[in-house]
């Protein structure tokens, strides 16, 4: 959509003040507009025809289980309307949540703690993200999901270099190439060449629907999850 035109936002949250703090920063933001509010996913299936939103933006638990009705509501979105993104938020991250988020692709699908959505430039910059069939990973919702690499081993998928697990470990926690260079004491040549054998390695391309480096974090997460359920068990 042209860069000038209004983004038509709709808020999905059963919490009121939660519900009325987003539409607050959306409001004093130039280009978007509240197409619309509901306070669960069935409500927000039914307004969705006559809202026409080009992002929803769920809160990731809701009524009536609140265990994972934002993920259900943008998988159904992925069937009924694909070319609406959809941001899910929560207060805390949730590793197996974001994982099943991206399962069909990153492309439109955006992720973000709930206490980043009062701040104006993030929220304007995922929704533009997502609106533009982009993504939006807060690297505080990803620091958040991550074990430190340093505390538990194992994560990182099979096939990696010790090193390329490091720097895989880093990429998913939201570190530049920059910041990972001096982590390491290695150049930026370094690490786009260790990056770029992990991409290789999983079979990620910048060719597809999901960012090599994003698709990257996600591997992480999920790995990071399971390897947290076996610990547990």
């Amino acid at each position: 959509m042209p860069a000038d035109a209004t983004t038509r936002v709709l808020v999905v949250e059963d919490a009121l003040v939660a519900r009325e703090g987003m539409q607050a920063v959306i409001r004093a933001l130039p280009g978007l507009e509240v197409a619309g509010v509901a306070g669960d996913a069935l409500q927000a299936m039914a307004a969705i025809g006559g809202a026409a939103p080009h992002v929803v933006i769920t809160d990731i638990r809701m009524p009536p289980s609140h265990r994972d009705e934002g993920v259900t509501l943008a998988e159904d979105l992925a069937r009924t309307h694909p070319h609406v993104g959809v941001i899910a938020v929560s207060q805390f991250c949730d590793p197996h949540l974001a994982t099943r988020l991206f399962a069909d692709g990153a492309r439109g699908r955006g992720y973000l703690l709930k206490d980043r959505i009062a701040d104006a430039e993030v929220l304007r910059d995922a929704v533009s993200a997502v609106r533009d069939g982009g993504t939006a990973i807060d690297p505080s919702v990803v620091a958040g999901m991550v074990v430190d690499g340093r505390g538990r081993g194992g994560a990182a998928p099979d096939g990696l270099t010790p090193r390329e697990s490091e720097v895989m470990g880093l990429m998913a926690r939201g570190r530049s190439n920059a910041a990972i260079a001096r982590e390491l004491s290695i150049t930026r040549k370094g690490v786009e060449k260790h990056a770029s054998r992990v991409f290789e390695k999983l079979g990620l391309t910048a060719d597809g629907d999901t960012n090599p480096r994003v698709a990257a974090t996600l591997m992480w997460l999920e790995g990071q999850a399971q390897s947290h359920g076996d610990t547990a068990a």
